[in-house]
């Protein structure tokens, strides 16, 4: 983990809303589109049967709309689940009401700015975070466990963003067109978002470059358990690999953690 990082551009906070917004809708759709995260849904429900947890909170959300596809796969596998509730450092609100709305009640969302470093606490639950492992130091990835067991939470993070250049590249060369294709399609409609994809493409850009440096950014089990190594003590049960995403376009690298009974 001795490689240089890089901050993604819309992490920054004078990155525009607009551009934010279209990007974390388009990562959404494509996520679910290409059903990205439907191989590690299975190791969710190992952790809620392992914890007795039942509420899901959701942390760097994005559009979120992965989401719905985790509650329909609970829903059809017959696992009770208390809702899932969605937050961001930068909420992205239309995208959250829009997913709250298809729900049917089991998605409720937090409105105002939620640091995944600094999560809110009131009960036991399991903490998520999709895509967004890459958007962390080694250190912050370290406070974000440590938080989740000092509340003797159960965590489960999931990221398709890994140093992989077979599959990225393609992936990379792949993303422009997907990009034009998908937009209008891509969460809550905006006269905004098309203007800066179609007109002036900001958000193709600022997609490409951040989704380089996400790639860049990414970890590998190997990584991860150098990280939950730091926690040598039999409290936690721990877990860390890789899947193939559903058409093995690349790997999903997860860790999960789940205080022992």
């Amino acid at each position: 983990m001795t490689h240089r990082r890089f901050k993604e551009m819309h992490d920054y906070d004078w990155f525009p809303d607009i551009w934010r917004r279209g990007m974390t809708d388009f990562l959404s759709c494509f996520a679910t589109l290409f059903v990205q995260y439907e191989p590690v849904f299975p190791l969710i429900v190992a952790i809620m049967r392992k914890s007795g947890l039942r509420k899901l909170r959701d942390f760097c959300s994005g559009g979120a709309g992965y989401l719905l596809s985790l509650l329909r796969y609970l829903r059809e596998n017959n696992i009770p689940a208390d809702g899932v509730e969605l937050s961001d450092k930068y909420p992205n609100l239309d995208a959250f009401e829009r997913i709250a709305r298809h729900s049917s009640g089991a998605v409720s969302y937090i409105s105002s700015s939620v640091d995944a470093l600094n999560p809110p606490f009131d009960g036991q639950e399991i903490r998520l975070l999709f895509s967004a492992m890459h958007h962390f130091s080694p250190d912050e990835l370290e406070l974000i466990i440590s938080r989740a067991r000092k509340d003797n939470c159960a965590i489960g993070m999931f990221d398709y963003s890994c140093r992989d250049p077979l599959r990225a590249i393609p992936l990379l060369i792949l993303l422009i067109p997907h990009i034009f294709i998908l937009m209008p399609f891509a969460g809550p409609f905006s006269c905004g978002k098309m203007f800066w994809t179609y007109i002036l493409p900001a958000i193709p850009l600022a997609l490409l470059t951040d989704s380089m440096i996400s790639r860049w950014n990414g970890y590998s089990p190997k990584e991860l358990k150098a990280i939950i190594d730091k926690f040598p003590d039999n409290t936690y049960e721990w877990e860390c690999g890789s899947k193939l995403n559903f058409l093995r376009t690349g790997k999903v690298v997860y860790l999960t953690g789940c205080p022992k009974s």
